[in-house]
């Protein structure tokens, strides 16, 4: 099977980048700058879990952006889905040591029949996860206001959105697996490239960079002295900038495509 989809990935990916060149490279640079200021030498148990959690959504944002490359919009989706799922797992426990050594002891509290939960939704009841992951953002430069905006609205449309591919919705699955024109089924079932199409790969790999960014900088300010800090910001400030135009206009072509109404947006 992959002498049949090979030669047709890597012809689209040379499409896909050519269209998507400036989001790759806001993509690899984010990578890069997340990796290099990441702690390494993690003295505490809290380094040792926030920087856990930060590489996981680096790790996921690497594999977005390779599958993204060459194609397969729903595959990265469902993994940009939980990038939005991780900035609010990290956003509620970073810093927090209670949270670090629970985390931590997960193995030994399985052996005693009970589990350290997962901070979300589900666990923690929408109420109490949106406040906790605004008090999270509160503070690393967040207004409470932008950051109830930002929970309450952007990220909530942007996940929505992301987990209609995480959950085989009949649209996804019909782009990925049929042609418009005469409803043939693609042979091995390798993706579809068309306006739409690309509409699906500029927004998932422009929101999974912005929802890692704002990891990043969150990740910053529980692990940086105040110098450092300032110097990062300045660093930041840049590509967080370009994150947020990038994903603003991946969301208006995307709605443009789709016919979707983002007025609320």
């Amino acid at each position: 099977m992959d002498h049949l989809l090979q030669p047709y990935e890597d012809s689209v990916e040379r499409i896909v980048t050519a269209q998507l060149q400036e989001e790759k490279h806001t993509c690899i640079e984010l990578i890069n700058l997340t990796v290099e200021h990441s702690c390494y030498n993690a003295q505490t148990d809290v380094d040792r879990v926030d920087t856990a959690m930060l590489m996981r959504m680096v790790r996921d944002l690497r594999c977005i952006l390779m599958m993204a490359l060459r194609g397969y919009a729903t595959q990265v989706a469902s993994l940009a889905a939980g990038l939005a799922e991780q900035l609010g797992a990290l956003a509620i426990v970073a810093g927090n040591h209670e949270h670090a050594k629970e985390w931590l002891q997960q193995s030994r509290r399985q052996e005693k029949g009970t589990r350290w939960h997962f901070p979300s939704k589900s666990n923690m009841g929408a109420e109490r996860y949106n406040a906790e992951f605004v008090k999270g953002l509160v503070g690393t430069t967040w207004s409470c206001q932008a950051a109830k905006i930002f929970v309450r609205d952007t990220l909530s449309f942007l996940y929505e959105e992301l987990c209609k591919a995480k959950h085989a919705d009949p649209d996804w699955e019909i782009l990925d697996y049929y042609s418009a024109g005469d409803n043939s089924l693609v042979i091995g079932s390798a993706p579809l490239l068309d306006d739409l199409q690309m509409s699906r790969l500029r927004l998932i790999l422009a929101v999974s960079t912005f929802l890692v960014s704002k990891a990043y900088w969150v990740y910053m300010w529980h692990h940086s002295p105040p110098d450092v800090l300032h110097l990062r910001h300045t660093e930041y400030q840049a590509l967080d900038a370009a994150t947020k135009t990038q994903m603003e206009r991946a969301v208006r072509a995307f709605a443009e495509a789709t016919k979707l109404d983002v007025a609320e947006f």
